[in-house]
C-alpha cells in the first residue's frame, strides 16, 4: 500500500518544504521590524500627547502672568513676557450701567 516516492515528487516536496521554511524566517523578521517600528512611534505619539498637555499648561501660565502683570502694573513682569515674544492689551471691564430713576 505505501509506495515510494519518484524523484520528482521527492524533489517537489523537498522544494516545497524548503520554501515554506524560507517564508517563515521571512515572516519572522518582518514582524521584528514592525515591532521596533511600532515601538518608535507609539513612543513618537506620547511625546507628542505629552506635549500637548504641557503647551495646555504652558498657555494657562502665560495668561495668569500676563493677567498679574496688568492687575498689578508690572513692568518687569510684562518685560519677561516681552523678552519671548509675548505681548499683550490690556483691557478695562466694561463700566455697569447706572439706574435712571
Amino acid at each position: 500500500m505505501n509506495r515510494p516516492l519518484t524523484a520528482l515528487q521527492f524533489w517537489s516536496l523537498s522544494g516545497t518544504a524548503g520554501l515554506a521554511l524560507v517564508l517563515v524566517l521571512i515572516n519572522i523578521s518582518l514582524f521584528m521590524s514592525n515591532r521596533s517600528v511600532q515601538t518608535d512611534v507609539n513612543s513618537r505619539q506620547h511625546y507628542i500627547n505629552e506635549s500637548i498637555k504641557i503647551n495646555r499648561l504652558s498657555n494657562q501660565l502665560i495668561q495668569s502672568i500676563a493677567n498679574l502683570s496688568a492687575q498689578t502694573k508690572d513692568d518687569k513682569l510684562r518685560a519677561l513676557l516681552a523678552t519671548h515674544g509675548i505681548e499683550f492689551a490690556e483691557t478695562s471691564p466694561p463700566l455697569a450701567a447706572k439706574d435712571a430713576p
